[in-house]
């Protein structure tokens, strides 16, 4: 039985090492850099001799920053994701309940993250992603990790105003990502479906209906493995019917032919620049 979400990373960067994971408008990770740069700071972390702790993610939104969440679950320990948007004595009582030995940064947040209330070491992502990877280590905490174990904690605001906070462990997540990759695949009677778009529409389907929202791609084919659905999810791409079929073309053989059939229907709604 499956006891950890970093499977979905160790399996799909040895199929798709270069399919990019996770995108923005300016900027985008690999499988491959996703695992590399998460298991760095794993490693540093691990190094710093922090385990099952809590450590705060304090940056941007940005691909980076999720890379930085597996990061600190490779490390056997449990991410808290701050919003640099918070206001300091929101982030203040979180620190102050969390006691994190670690604080990741951004170019854009360690100058405020320094001024915090806090005895947590500040460091750059950039530059804990440059310790080499203890692959030793990390596969000796891989080893001891059950699925009771917390990946993250998120702070809600509480009734009284003051920050609470809500712990996830593997099992909750493992759980959740299976009954979404089911209900997507059965509820949406979502089976070999493309859609491609570069304005906002909504498909209609047996069971449901999906809004595809703009510069939003997705390919669920007959994936009932989470991992494969994600794999084909990309942000920020708009592709013309040409570009989509020979990208379909070139998919590995799991992947039906662009060419619709009874099994795939293909929906493509991108119109001219």
């Amino acid at each position: 039985m499956q006891n950890n979400v970093l499977d979905y990373l160790d399996n799909i960067v040895k199929i798709k090492p270069d399919k990019v994971a996770f995108a923005n408008e300016s900027f985008s990770m690999t499988f491959s850099e996703v695992y590399k740069e998460s298991r760095s700071l794993a490693s540093y972390i691990a190094g710093k001799g922090i385990y099952k702790k809590p450590v705060v993610i304090f940056m941007n939104k940005h691909p980076r920053e999720i890379t930085a969440f597996f990061g600190v679950i490779y490390s056997g320990c449990y991410y808290v994701p701050i919003d640099e948007e918070m206001p300091a004595s929101r982030i203040n009582l979180i620190l102050d309940n969390v006691k994190s030995p670690l604080i990741i940064c951004d170019e854009d947040t360690i100058e405020k993250a320094k001024a915090f209330n806090s005895d947590a070491e500040t460091v750059l992502y950039t530059d804990v992603i440059k310790t080499d990877i203890d692959d030793e280590t990390l596969k000796a905490i891989a080893s001891k990790a059950i699925d009771t174990d917390p990946i993250y904690i998120v702070f809600t605001s509480g009734s009284t105003g003051v920050p609470k906070g809500v712990c996830a462990c593997h099992r909750s997540v493992l759980d959740y990502i299976e009954q979404l990759s089911e209900t997507l695949y059965t509820d949406f009677g979502i089976n070999g479906v493309y859609i491609t778009t570069n304005k906002p529409h909504k498909v209609k389907f047996a069971n449901g209906e999906y809004e595809c929202r703009e510069s939003y791609d997705i390919n669920i084919g007959q994936y009932k493995e989470i991992t494969k659905f994600i794999a084909q999810i990309n942000f920020y791409q708009q592709y013309k019917r040409e570009q989509l079929a020979q990208m379909m073309r070139n998919r590995p053989s799991l992947v039906y032919n662009v060419v619709p059939n009874g099994v795939q229907k293909v929906y493509d709604f991108t119109e001219p620049e």
